[in-house]
């Protein structure tokens, strides 16, 4: 009656409550998940100018962990991995890019990709390893024939090692008079 009454009135007031107080802890969670990863780009920039690498690769990480298409970070993670002399793991990322991206963006995404792949033959000579060396040459061409760094970064030296060394520059030369 009345008691019961007033029972049911104060359970309906505590269980509005309590829906009003989960919705606002949700659209709090959802505001803080949208905004973590601007917040993490934004710090691994002020962290990358401070000269802070390690940090820097932190928050550009925890981006993509958050949110794997975010190009913005896959950026910068892969310009941290150039900067550090880490191709291998800067191609990679790129290549990470090069999924995500419209088809307007791969020119340019072939061109970093076929520079990548000089580094990583420059990698392979110092190593002494003239057919990896050529292998990744060859592949900067195939990504990019007007790739200038193949032969401008080849020292007599090097390209006299091996013939397939040679015949990748000689066919990046070919490619220029195109």
């Amino acid at each position: 009656s009345a008691a019961s009454s007033a029972a049911q009135q104060t359970a309906v007031a505590v269980l509005i409550a309590i829906s009003v107080c989960h919705l606002l802890n949700d659209v709090i969670q959802s505001l803080i998940l949208a905004l973590y990863p601007m917040i993490k780009d934004s710090l691994g920039l002020d962290f990358r100018h401070g000269g802070f690498v390690d940090r820097a690769f932190e928050a550009f990480q925890d981006v993509v962990r958050l949110d794997p298409r975010n190009r913005y970070a896959l950026a910068n993670l892969q310009k941290l991995h150039e900067e550090q002399h880490q191709w291998q793991e800067a191609y990679d990322v790129r290549q990470r890019l090069v999924a995500i991206s419209d088809e307007a963006d791969q020119p340019g995404n072939r061109h970093i990709l076929a520079f990548l792949e000089n580094e990583l033959g420059r990698e392979r000579l110092k190593q002494s390893d003239a057919a990896g060396a050529a292998e990744r040459f060859q592949a900067a061409l195939e990504l990019d024939p007007c790739e200038r760094h193949v032969a401008s970064t080849l020292s007599p030296q090097e390209i006299g090692r091996d013939k397939s060394v040679l015949s990748a520059a000689g066919e990046h030369e070919d490619a220029k008079d195109v």
